[in-house]
């Protein structure tokens, strides 16, 4: 069968019912998708955002600790690392928080650095390496928190959370 072609807009007062119905990519956006469409989870993309948290009040040790393992078929990727100290570290010392794969790369283009010269509450971001960009299904992500006194004492209350976005299966 040809084709037909409006050259111009096309206004109808009714309902279309098309056979078949392709929308060009870049067309459909968030809010051309109804409130209560529910769409099934299978069909979307999950953004996770797992807590790593030392306690409240004691200063920061030096740990490894999983954070997330990775369940899609078709992968992950993580977008970036998000950490907060509540209380500044004094004189030279530091806190590092890196993301590491589980045989110990790095999955940061940077490790995250905390110091004296960092206030209360001080929030870091650091950006997902190339390489974390495709994670597969059974990686596993593992936070690792250096504390160094130095001359001075470490920080307290350090959070720590990854942006990961995974694909639905």
């Amino acid at each position: 069968m040809g084709s037909n072609r409006i050259a111009g807009d096309l206004l109808v007062d009714g309902l279309v019912s098309p056979g078949q119905l392709v929308i060009p990519p870049g067309t459909l956006r968030d809010d051309g998708v109804a409130a209560d469409a529910a769409i099934a989870a299978s069909k979307l993309q999950h953004q996770h955002q797992p807590v790593y948290r030392q306690p409240k009040g004691q200063a920061v040790a030096s740990q490894q600790a999983l954070l997330h393992a990775v369940r899609s078929a078709s992968g992950a990727s993580l977008v970036e690392v998000v950490a907060v100290l509540g209380t500044p570290c004094t004189g030279d010392a530091t806190i590092t928080v890196d993301v590491k794969d589980k045989n110990g790369n790095s999955l940061l283009t940077s490790p995250i650095q905390f110091s004296s010269s960092d206030g209360a509450y001080a929030v870091k971001k650091a950006a997902a390496a190339a390489s974390a960009a495709q994670l597969s299904q059974n990686d596993v992500l593992v936070v690792d928190v250096q504390a160094a006194p130095g001359t001075g004492s470490v920080g307290q209350d350090l959070l720590v959370f990854p942006v990961i976005r995974e694909n639905a299966d």
